[in-house]
């Protein structure tokens, strides 16, 4: 199953939805988390549900139209590009030994990360996407309804690898036979907590702008060295099943809190669990027949959580 390929749909999907069919009355937002609006809704508040007008109907419609393009261009898919590994004078810890600095979590994170793709333990992942889209008040009663017609996509079912086979198109980064090239000075902030016979390991990624021209060579950036992003070129092979609906301009990029968070075993150093909280505050600039050029502002956030 290509996962990257459900997170553009459902970015894509609720995009083109959004920039079709919403009116322009003024400033508002559009929270989409698990199947719900954001609490600062007014409707939320009072516990009313937004009604399902002719408009939110007319929005399903087109959503299981798109639905079946989006399947057929999701089957060309091909994997990205390679590049070589990031240089770097630091060396994991040595086994049982407790990485301390930031370059020693790093290291000893990136040999637990890639023993996953070396040594195919098998796995389960569980994921939840979740998108706020900024733009008129009108958003919030489509977003309602978009939610659910996607609903499906932001929550899929969990995924399970078995033992021994291969765990490349599964764990990040995707298509790749190595899960972690991570440099120290792309982090932030790392930790390690010793704990029941693991390490506690959280690593926070520094903020990375990503220019849809830049996202064309995804393993290139610091992001896409442990982490799946949106890829131009998954982005592009959507558009063309899409545009009928919209015209797509630029897509501009910046992750921002970008957190991993994984248990270690401290004898074998293979991980027990993994979560991947990745977010992308991306701006939008496209053109559709109700509403001529426009921009949109969204946020999306996948959660990732890997039991192995």
């Amino acid at each position: 199953m290509k996962t990257t390929m459900k997170k553009i749909s459902a970015f894509m999907m609720a995009a083109c939805l959004l920039i079709s069919l919403a009116a322009c009355q003024g400033p508002g937002a559009a929270d989409i988390t698990n199947g719900s609006v954001p609490s600062q809704n007014a409707a939320e508040q009072t516990g009313d549900t937004l009604p399902v007008d002719d408009t939110q109907e007319s929005v399903s419609h087109a959503f299981e139209a798109g639905s079946e393009a989006i399947s057929a261009a999701s089957s060309n898919h091909q994997p990205g590009e390679t590049v070589k590994p990031l240089s770097t004078t630091t060396k994991p810890s040595k086994q049982n030994q407790k990485p301390s600095t930031t370059a020693e979590i790093v290291a000893y994170f990136n040999a637990a990360a890639n023993k996953v793709k070396t040594e195919k333990p098998g796995l389960t992942k569980t994921e939840k996407i979740s998108f706020q889209v900024q733009g008129d008040s009108a958003i919030a009663g489509i977003a309602n309804q978009v939610q659910k017609a996607l609903k499906n996509t932001l929550n899929p079912d969990p995924i399970t690898v078995k033992k021994g086979a291969s765990h490349n198109a599964v764990f990040p980064v995707e298509n790749q036979s190595w899960a972690s090239r991570l440099s120290a000075d792309a982090v932030s902030s790392a930790s390690c907590v010793e704990k029941n016979g693991a390490y506690l390991i959280t690593i926070r990624l520094k903020d990375e702008h990503i220019s849809y021209e830049q996202a064309k060579k995804p393993l290139q950036t610091r992001h896409g060295q442990v982490v799946d992003i949106l890829k131009t070129s998954e982005i592009e092979e959507q558009m063309k099943s899409l545009s009928w609906l919209i015209t797509l301009h630029d897509l501009d990029q910046t992750y921002s809190g970008t957190t991993i968070t994984c248990t270690v075993d401290k004898q074998s150093q293979q991980m027990r669990s993994a979560h991947y909280r990745i977010i992308s505050r991306a701006v939008i600039q496209a053109s559709a027949p109700l509403v001529g050029d426009t921009t949109v502002n969204a946020t999306l956030t996948f959660n990732q959580e890997y039991q192995f």
